[in-house]
Formats: structure tokens, sequence, C-alpha cells
């Protein structure tokens, strides 16, 4: 890893090396430094994803994001799958396992220091639209330390500070981005069958708090990292091996300043105005304890587990002020939000475990059956209901080569997953999360209350609830492929995954379900070379059932499953001077959007949107979902030229993000129009249009100087060299020759310089 250009983290390495990862965020060159990507693989939701640190999961409570920002230095691999992952690990769409680095044996010391900006920062290509995000400067310095303390103990550490200042699409700067981290894995091997591992890890971040830079004030969301986790294997001479392990992580979160009481977001660029309440302060904990046993004997190999832990997040009052959504310009509505002025707390408990047995059944042959249980019970602190699921996951793979002298394996299996309990799906129905009313926004001024919103239940435990029979979405996953060991150093894979989700939940409004709606038809102006024009429905809320809005989180009884379909290539080659590693993938996914919208928030899975709210958001709400890119390929390579050179690259393609055409009609003025103010619809399936490839192209060039037991690197990293200025948003609006305008394209080449000393 330190070969290639990763901007110290290992986000940066995910978007651009491993095929099957999509994210949200670009990092090249230090963007979007401590804020964690939103990164997700084919279908499955991102909130979804999750993060393990050996046995130890990682992953924040409220989903989809680990506790602290990981960097490249400590780590000495760093896993990542999509399917038919161990029985160990439930989870239905990517897993990323982060393997601490040992203290090796002898001391070894490096101490790392790079940046970049003023004229090592290009221009973009082109002038058709601004960067959607741009780098200023970047700063990196670390130092990383190894080796015995006693014959006995060995220790590993790392300390980095990480800071980037950067620009947004408009060229406002944002609050700076930093990460400060202090790793150490302290290793202690008391005799040849024992072995005591512990981690420790602090960090600070700084990054922009999202809902402030919608609102136009530049906030920083400042969190303190604490985890700590300890191993303990006995490696005994007999054929069953163990360990057992504890950890504790919390994280302690706050925004640097005041919210503004009132302010204006345009709903097509933002995105839903319920993701912008949140107050930045809280704190989430979690503690987990565990044990694996391993058996071997004769042709049987059984691996058995269990897991115990305990999640909980305490939230600060969420905003309390009035939003004005604009949409497409025009004034649409003003949602004005109050809360209970009581701190959230919601919880939750898992208990897992889990055993297989792999049968050898000749050389290269095997099968393993296994089955899990995954049980969970959660709430908030005075909700009238939570949630309890209880699961059984059964298990089986075969691996068959053709020959013992074959270079070809065919690998099948079947695995059933379950989903996580995030805890901010636990905010339907808690008396402390905020409340809203919405009223229609016209150029006269604010009008009446048109609709009431949750989450919370503003005192009335009937106004927001969870529905106590709510099933958990559960995936099913079918595998199939290839595996070609060609030489010692080459080898490469051909795997087919079929997915599906079921039992998929989301927020219904009871009160004021569809019928309480009268429809109109606008005509969507689509030129002939498009299908010419086309009649969308639109829905207009009856004012006689303003304010009677009731919310049930349930599982949907229409559209309640998801699927989908891809291939994967995996390859790898190790030569006398050259590493390569080609990932390349093809995909498609049906299933429907959480909300209106082609961002990882909106046109996703697992999110709480408003697909079941709004009957608007319900049209055409079935398609390809964000990580659906249809075609990835990615490329990276290390080469070791004469001299102590060496020159890492990564290559990067991958469609566009999927998007739907969306159609405008003004609130009611006249006969025609919403009454609860200007709306739009999907004009066609969600996702069934792209923007440009996202390509890449970053490279590294070091040279190595070494004296007796010294060493100096200098090395040089370019992010996009080419300087491509490819689209990654565009305009979605129907509306004359404005359509499909390119709104925003991919940051533009950003060049570090660097020093790394060895001594």
């Amino acid at each position: 890893m330190r070969d290639l250009p990763s901007s110290n983290n290992v986000f940066q390495l995910f978007e651009t090396v491993e095929g099957e990862i999509i994210s949200d965020r670009f990092y090249g060159g230090g963007l979007n430094t401590g804020r964690p990507a939103r990164d997700g693989a084919f279908l499955n939701s991102w909130t979804q994803t999750q993060f393990f640190v050996g046995d130890v999961n990682v992953t924040v409570p409220n989903g989809g994001t680990p506790f602290l920002f990981p960097t490249v230095a400590p780590w000495d691999r760093v896993d990542v799958a999509s399917a038919l992952m161990p029985a160990a690990v439930n989870a239905p769409g990517l897993a990323v396992s982060l393997q601490p680095a040992r203290p090796q044996s002898t001391w070894t010391r490096i101490v790392d220091v790079s940046g970049s900006g003023g004229g090592l920062v290009a221009r973009p290509s082109t002038t058709v639209a601004p960067p959607i995000e741009a780098l200023r400067t970047a700063t990196h310095v670390g130092m990383f330390v190894s080796g015995p303390v006693s014959p006995r103990v060995g220790l590993m550490a790392d300390v980095e500070w990480a800071g980037a200042a950067q620009a947004d699409r408009a060229g406002v700067s944002q609050t700076d981005g930093r990460a400060r981290s202090v790793f150490a894995h302290l290793v202690v091997t008391p005799n040849a069958s024992n072995e005591v591992r512990t981690v420790g890890w602090i960090q600070r971040t700084e990054v922009p708090f999202a809902p402030a830079t919608a609102a136009g004030r530049p906030l920083a969301d400042q969190t303190t990292f604490t985890h700590v986790q300890t191993t303990w294997e006995r490696r005994a001479t007999s054929p069953v091996t163990w360990r057992v392990f504890g950890a504790y992580s919390q994280a302690d979160g706050s925004r640097s300043g005041s919210f503004p009481a009132a302010f204006t977001i345009e709903r097509l660029l933002v995105g839903p105005v319920s993701l912008l309440v949140d107050s930045g302060d809280r704190t989430d904990r979690q503690w987990s304890a565990g044990a694996r046993i391993v058996a071997a004997h004769t042709t049987h190999t059984v691996l058995a587990g269990v897991d115990v832990g305990r999640a909980s997040a305490r939230l600060s009052p969420g905003y309390a002020g009035a939003i004005g959504e604009t949409v497409d310009g025009t004034n649409a509505r003003v949602w004005q939000y109050t809360n209970s002025g009581a701190d959230s707390q919601r919880h939750a408990t898992t208990v897992t475990a889990f055993v297989s047995d792999r049968i050898g059944l000749g050389a290269g042959r095997s099968l393993e059956l296994g089955v899990g249980y995954d049980g969970v019970t959660g709430a908030a602190d005075g909700a009238a209901t939570g949630i309890s699921w209880q699961s059984v996951l059964p298990r089986v793979s075969l691996r068959w080569k053709q020959g013992a002298s074959s270079h070809f394996t065919w690998i099948a299996g079947y695995r059933r997953s379950a989903d996580r309990l995030t805890l901010d799906t636990l905010a339907v129905g808690d008396p402390a999360a905020p409340t809203a009313g919405v009223s229609k926004w016209t150029s006269q001024g604010v009008g009446a209350l048109v609709v009431r919103v949750g989450p919370g239940t503003g005192g009335n435990p009937a106004f927001s609830a969870i529905d106590p029979s709510l099933a958990r979405p559960m995936t099913d996953e079918i595998v199939a492929g290839i595996e070609a060991q060609l030489t010692p150093n080459i080898r490469g894979r051909i795997t087919g995954v079929a997915k599906q989700v079921r039992n998929l939940f989301d927020l219904v409004d009871i009160g004021a379900p569809a019928s309480s709606y009268t429809t109109f038809i606008v005509v969507d102006g689509r030129p002939e070379a498009d299908g010419g024009d086309v009649p969308l429905t639109f829905y207009s809320r009856l004012p006689s059932t303003y304010g009677a809005d009731r919310y049930l989180l349930a599982t949907r009884t229409s559209q309640s499953s998801a699927t989908a379909a891809a291939l994967v290539l995996n390859s790898e080659a190790s030569l006398k001077r050259l590493t390569l590693m080609f990932n390349a993938t093809t995909s498609i996914t049906d299933g429907p959007a959480a909300s209106r919208g082609f961002r990882a928030d909106e046109n996703n899975l697992g999110s709480l949107g408003e697909m079941s709210i709004d009957p608007n958001a319900a049209s055409f709400a079935r398609g390809r979902l964000f990580y659906d890119r249809a075609f990835t390929i990615k490329l990276s390579a290390v080469y070791r030229l004469p001299y102590d050179i060496t020159f890492g690259a990564i290559a990067r393609y991958q469609d566009g993000q999927p998007f739907s055409r969306v159609t405008v009609a003004p609130g009611a003025t006249t006969t025609l129009g919403a009454n609860q103010g200007t709306e739009f619809v999907r004009a066609y399936p969600a996702g069934d249009a792209r923007f440009m490839y996202t390509g890449t192209l970053d490279v590294r060039l070091q040279k190595r100087v070494t004296t007796g037991t010294k060493a100096v690197v200098l090395f040089v990293d370019a992010y996009n060299l080419a300087n491509m200025g490819n689209e990654v948003e565009e305009r979605v609006v129907t509306g004359g020759l404005t359509f499909r305008d390119i709104t925003a394209i991919q940051p533009p080449l950003a060049v570090h310089v660097g020093l790394r000393v060895h001594f």
C-alpha cells in the first residue's frame, strides 16, 4: 500500500482500486480528509456496510461507516468482501476487515511528510462547469515505529496528522478537514502457545458539518474517537485452537458554532430537508466480547464463535428553526422544526453465534456447511415500541478443483444474511426526536400548515411509531465461478453473484395515504429523439387532510424486495519487477429508491425516505440504484525500476452515476398545481439514465537513497494525472435546452511532493 498513491487514507484505495466498491466522495490528493465515505457494492445500502479490526466490529451504531477514519500505515492488509463472506461476518453487502501490522523483529522507524497547494493544484481542464470539489492545500505528517520492547513483547505505533483545505462547486471555502490519530498495537507472547494482542486507537477529526454547509454557514463537525480491543489467542499443540476478545469504542461529536435560526435550501441540489436537522452533538458507544474456536480433525475443520455486544447513542436536541425549501428555484414549502429539549437515548443489544464445518473431499476439494444465529433488540428511551429480531442464517459453499494438477477450481455457494439494526432507525417513535410543521410557501408568503412530519412523536405516541411486527430485511445470495492459478504468482477469478433483498421497510404516512390526494396531469416535453411528450401524474394534497399525518415504520406491502446480478473479475500477478492487480465488474440492480434524487441517501435502499410518505415520490421509484455502475475497470500496478526507483499507478474507469429526469409542477395557483406547493416527479424509472463515466489515473514515483541503516525516499504523487474534467453531475430537470447541462465535473489534477525517512 505504501507504493501506491493513497492520500494516506484507506478510503482512497477503496474508491480507486476495488472494482466492487463505489464511493460517494472523491479522496484524491487529500480531498475530504477525515470524512468517512458512504461506500457500497452492487445492491445493498451503504448503511449496511460493516468494518472490522480483526474480529471486532467497529462500525458506528448509526451504520455504514467506521468509528475511526482509517489511515494506511497501521495495517498489514485490508480484506474486502462483497459476497459469500465468512461465517463469522453477517454483512449483506460489503465488509471491510482491517488487519493491524504486527511488531517487527528489529526496530523500524519511519517519518513521512508530504504536501500540496498553490501551483501543485491544476486549474480544471474545462470551464463548462466547476469541479464538484477542488483541493487548495493539503499536508500530511506521520511517524511509524515498530520493533521488540523485550524478547516477548513487541510494539507497533503510528502517529499521524493530516489537514486539507478545499472549496465547493461554487468556489466557496469549506471548513478545513483534519485528522489526528495515535494508533498502537502491543503484542505479548508469554510462551509458544499463548499470545495477547492489544490495539489502542485515539483520533480527532474536524470536517465540514453538512447541514451547516447547506445553510451557507461553514461550521466544523468535531469528533473524538477512542477504541481499544484485546485478543487472547491460545495456539495449542492439539488440533484445537481458540481465542477470546473484547472491545470498547466511543465517538463524541459536536459542531463548532451555532446554527442559523432560518435558512433556505434547494431540494434538487441538497436532498430531502429531513436530512438537515441533525444537531451534530452526539455520543456513540459500543462494547463487544466474543470467542472463536477452531477444531481440526482429519477431513473436518470446525469453526465456531459467539459474540455479544451493546451499542448506544445519545443525541442532543435536534435543529429548531425554519427551513425554506425551493424546487428548481421556485418557493415550495417552509419546514418549521421543533424539538423536545431533551436528549435522545437509543440503544441495541446483539447476540450472534455460528458454527461451520469444512469437509475435505480430496486435494483442492472441500464442502463447507454452516449456520448462524443473529439476534438484536433495540429501542429509544420512552418509545412505545422498539425492534426485536431473531434470525437463523444458513451458509454453504463448495470448492472443486478439476484435478490434482489442474490450474482451475470451481466455486459455488449460497448464503443468507440479515440487516444490522442501525440506531438512527429507532428515531421513529422516539419522543425526543425532532418534529416539524410544513407549510406551503408562495410569493405571497407562508400559508397554512399542510403536513406534520416526524420522526419524533411530538408528545403523541400515536403520531409516530414502529410496527411491532416489523420484519427484518434479509438478503439471499448465490455465487458461482471459477478460480485459475496459472502459476504460483499469477491467479484470477471470475465470479457470478445474484442477490435478493426481502422485507424492505419504509416510513408510511397512514394518516394521509394516497387516497388523501387528487391527481392532475403534466406533459413532460421531451424531444422526439428522446421519446416525445409523456403525460405524468402529479398528486395534490386535499385541504381536508391537512395536518392529519401519522407515521408507521412498517414492512413494505408493495415493492418489498430488490434484486441484483453481477459478474466480477479479480486477478493478481507478482512478477520479477511488477506487481499487478486488475478488477472489473458488470452489474445490474432493480429496486425501489427511498427518495427522489440521485445521491447515496436518496437513490438507495435502507433509508427512511419519502417513498411511502409522498405519492409523488413513488412514481417510477423502482430502477437502478446508486451503487449500480453497470461497468467498472480498476487497475493498480507497482513497477520496481533499477536504481531503487519505484513507479506505482492506479487507473480507474467506472460508469456514470444513475439518475432520473424529473419534471417540476408549480404549486396550485389555478386549477393546475399541487396544493402542498411546488412538486416534482420522475419522468422515467429511477436510474434509467447515467451521468458521464468517471476516469482517473493516479501515480506515485519515488526514489530511495540508502546510507548504511538509514534510507531517504523522495516521492511525487499525481492525482488525476491527465486532468480529466469528466462530468459527475448534470441538470436533471425537464426544460428547454438546459436538460443534461453539466453542473459539476470531477476534481482537477493535484500533485503532492513528499519525503520519507527510514532509520
